[in-house]
This record gives structure tokens, sequence and C-alpha cells, in this order.
């Protein structure tokens, strides 16, 4: 079992003490119930188990997935235009430092790896800005966000409303985080069109039925997934 950014191949499967001022993983999809990618053997490294996240994201079935293969099916995004405000899962990373952390993501998340380092472009975060720090050229900040700033986001559809980056920021310093990171793969869909693709592809339908499924019991299914789900089909 692989651990992106990490050297003990176990890590795994190992109790790390969660450090004083840590990391947060927010998660909304498969990441919950699958922490380990089945193609690159890559686990999602957290300390202690998931939890509901007391703040909403706007996530939407508005991604069109492994495109003209057998697993093509629609998955989670956040999605400021078509998306239903859902409460992820947290839980801390095992890792100390933010590029750490944001590479294991990228590692379970499947991204290509260049030059012994992960592609971060669908990789996000927000941290504490430290003392007389300057921002990155890739960073904006967050108004009303107790000097948290952000990395910028490429489609506007995938930008967080700022009362929610606002409210994370709000939670992270109350709870003693330094950084929180997120997977946002950009929609690549709208919903019609989504919908126009399962009624046409059966193993597509299947195949999203079964992720919709596949989400935590616990974990509020958005309208649109409830259709999916009452969708004629396999």
């Amino acid at each position: 079992m692989l651990v992106a950014g990490c050297n003990d191949n176990r890590a795994g499967s190992e109790k790390i003490e969660e450090p004083a001022s840590y990391i947060v993983v927010l998660a909304y999809g498969s990441l919950i119930q699958q922490p380990v990618n089945p193609t690159n053997n890559i686990r999602l490294a957290i300390s202690g188990s998931w939890l509901p996240f007391p703040i909403t994201l706007p996530v939407s079935l508005t991604r069109l997935s492994s495109q003209n293969r057998p697993t093509e099916r629609a998955t989670r995004v956040i999605d400021s235009l078509f998306g239903t405000h859902v409460s992820p899962w947290y839980a801390a990373s095992k890792f100390s430092t933010l590029l750490e952390a944001m590479e294991n993501l990228a590692g379970r998340e499947g991204a290509p790896r260049i030059n012994n380092s992960y592609k971060l472009d669908n990789i996000f975060y927000m941290r504490k800005l430290g003392k007389n720090e300057a921002l990155e050229p890739n960073e904006q900040t967050i108004p009303d966000a107790e000097g948290f700033v952000m990395k910028a986001a490429g489609q506007v559809r995938q930008k967080l409303p700022d009362e929610t980056l606002s409210d994370l920021a709000h939670w992270a310093k109350k709870n003693g985080s330094k950084a929180i990171v997120w997977a946002s793969f950009p929609p690549n869909r709208s919903s019609d069109e989504i919908k126009a693709r399962l009624k046409q592809k059966p193993d597509t339908l299947k195949n999203t039925k079964a992720y919709i499924n596949n989400l935590p019991p616990e974990m509020k299914r958005t309208p649109f997934e409830l259709e999916i789900l009452e969708m004629p089909g396999p």
C-alpha cells in the first residue's frame, strides 16, 4: 500500500498523533468510502475517523468522469452554478506540511506524476498566512477570513462562495487548523447534459447509480442524485 508524500509505505495503517496545528482534508464524494485509489494503490493518509463537517459546500453530479471508458460515470464536484449545498466530511491529514497533504490527496485522486511530484491543478486549499508573509502568485485573499488566504480557483464554477470561504476560515481558526485542503475537479457538463448522457448510455447510468449508492448513508443526497436514482434502467 502506497501513501503519497510519505517514505513509509505502511504509513496508512500507523497511528500518528495529530499535530497541534493540523491540516484538515474535506471530502464530499467517493473519497470517504474509498480512501485507496484502485489504479495506483495510493491511500489518503488521515489521522482518526471522518466526521461530518458543519459548513456546507455546493456540489453536483456535473462532471463526466472516465469518458468513453467502461467506468464512465457522473461524479460529484464543487459547482457554484448547479450545486446543492451539502455538508462534507472532514478528517485530519497525517502530514504536517501543506504540500505533503496536497500531494497525498492528489495521489489518491489519480493526478499525473511529473518530475517526482503530482500535478496539483485540481487540489485546492486555504491556509493561515504567516506573519509578514506575502501571498504566493496563485493565491488570493478572502473577505473577512481571519488572515487566511486560498488558492485561486480555475473555473468560476469551481470557486466556493465568499461567505463559505469566510465560514471555513473562522472554523479553522476556532478549531486550531492551519490549513484546509480539498479536491475540486472542474465541472464539464450541465445537469441537463448529464441526464441526456445517462439516458443514452445504460452502463454510464448503472455506474452513476453505484457511485451515488456508495456515498456514506448519512450524507445527504441532492435532489439531482435522487432523480437519477429513479431513472429507469440498470
